[in-house]
């Protein structure tokens, strides 16, 4: 979108601006010279007309206008010098009504030359935004590679000027940027769900939220997938489960915490709702148990789960 005031400050342009538009901003400019143009009108878009259609006609002016409104068009530029020496006033009683901006086009500027200047006005902010989107994924992306979702998020809220917070599939904050508040915009996105394991991204802001917000959005919850796939945070506990065990063969107690042997990553067997259901396994002989633990964890990692298993005593 393009502010109106960009507009009528162009210079090299001539705009006169006649009634000021209540809206603020547009979303392009077209031309037209079709009494009924509906079909082709743009939303929020600027017309330019030397309204050739209505030569000796200008009180009619008022029922195009209003159906320029009504199919979308936020202001009005009528070109000068060909078939109107002037705006007629019927057009400027009829913009003054519907709220919609006038302005007048000398002869000697084309409409191609206000065209080209909104488009060239538009691809430069667009490439400007491009580059800004670039700069901030690859910001983000440096921040993932230290592992820390927290700060990840903190990061791109910073950057977007929102609040983000992770959610599971119990509606759980995991990480969240600020408490929980009712602002103006709201927006989700799903993550890549891991078997029973299902993470929701959530948007909360008090600005409208823009494609570039949405794409930069896209791509923190990309990276926050990968860190809640947690590679380093596994490799950790493993790290720990080993010293457990070390400690475990050497009879040593726990230097951080005398009274508990257990290490704190320490995951417990639970499904999604909060109940442990063990299977007990009997198998003819130790390679038949272990051909079928393998080809249940394979399956397990499928599906984004993990395998827990104890020995049992032999049975006869």
């Amino acid at each position: 979108m393009l502010e109106f005031e960009w507009l009528f400050n162009q210079g090299a342009l001539e705009i006169n601006p006649i009634c000021a538009p209540h809206a603020t901003t547009f979303s392009g400019v077209q031309t037209n010279e079709l009494e009924d143009a509906t079909e082709f009108i743009q939303q929020d878009s600027v017309v330019l007309t030397i309204a050739i259609a209505f030569a000796n006609r200008e009180d009619e002016l008022v029922d195009y206008l209003a159906h320029l409104a009504s199919a979308g068009a936020v202001a009005v530029g009528i070109g000068t010098g060909l078939i109107f020496s002037s705006v007629p006033d019927a057009a400027i009683k009829a913009a003054q009504e519907l709220g919609i901006g006038l302005f007048e086009v000398p002869r000697q500027i084309s409409f191609i030359s206000i065209v080209s200047a909104v488009h060239q006005e538009q691809s430069r902010r667009n490439d400007i935004a491009q580059r800004r989107l670039l700069s901030a994924q690859e910001q983000l992306t440096h921040t993932a590679t230290r592992g820390n979702l927290r700060e990840l998020l903190h990061e791109a809220a910073y950057l977007i000027d929102v609040e983000l917070s992770i959610i599971n599939e119990h509606d759980d904050a995991v990480v969240s940027t600020a408490p929980p508040t009712k602002r103006q915009y709201f927006s989700s996105y799903e993550m890549t769900a891991h078997g029973e394991r299902q993470h929701t991204l959530k948007v909360d802001s008090d600005h409208p939220i823009t494609a570039e917000d949405r794409s930069l959005i896209r791509h923190c919850a990309g990276l926050a997938d990968m860190l809640l796939a947690r590679p380093l945070e596994l490799r950790q506990a493993r790290n720990e489960l080993n010293s457990f065990a070390l400690r475990l063969s050497l009879g040593l107690p726990d230097t951080t915490s005398p009274s508990q042997m257990l290490p704190t990553t320490l995951d417990f067997p639970r499904d999604k709702e909060g109940f442990t259901r063990p299977v007990a396994v009997l198998a003819d002989d130790t390679r038949s148990l272990e051909r079928s633990k393998l080809a249940l964890d394979a399956n397990l990692e499928k599906r984004g789960q993990f395998l827990y298993t104890a020995q049992l005593d032999a049975v006869s």
